[in-house]
């Protein structure tokens, strides 16, 4: 092995940690943000040279950052006293629908108000989407904007007193 390759080796594992810290890092920043998901590196060795007659002793060259992984496990729950506060216990994600360019969208993030229309919205302004159920109670296959005027909620304006 050869000085340049030593040196390449440490330098993989500098920049690889850096990289590291950085995901570290953004952890621990968002650690009080609603919905967010930490994030994981994940590691794969760069092996170059084999030696031997069979090629079986392979020396390694460094290591690199394979891929960022993102940890969709629960969070905790906290209660708070805003009615349109909503959260997901288990599995999925809410569906929002950005009124600007009409995509659907997904987020863990359940802080929702009331719009003035009476739509629950999120702080980017993207609108909640559920399914409607027919007569016997069976889930309609299109997503719709969900309107809870009418249903004991003020809109956000209402509860500040600024319409």
């Amino acid at each position: 092995m050869s000085l340049q390759s030593a040196l390449f080796t440490g330098v993989s594992g500098l920049n690889t940690y850096a990289n590291v810290i950085s995901i570290i890092g953004n952890n621990i920043a968002n650690v009080n943000t609603p919905g967010f998901k930490q994030s994981r590196g994940s590691f794969s060795d760069i092996l170059s040279q084999s030696f031997g007659s069979s090629g079986g002793l392979q020396i390694g060259r460094g290591v690199r950052m394979n891929r960022v992984d993102f940890l969709f496990t629960q969070g905790s729950f906290q209660t708070t006293s805003v009615a349109s506060d909503l959260a997901i216990d288990g599995d999925g994600f809410f569906i929002v629908r950005d009124p600007d360019t009409n995509a659907l969208l997904y987020t863990r993030t359940g802080d929702f108000r009331l719009d003035r229309e009476g739509n629950l919205v999120n702080a980017q302004g993207f609108i909640l989407q559920g399914f409607d159920v027919d007569t016997n109670g069976n889930a309609l296959p299109f997503v719709k904007d969900v309107n809870v005027s009418g249903q004991g909620l003020s809109s956000q304006n209402d509860r500040s007193g600024n319409d």
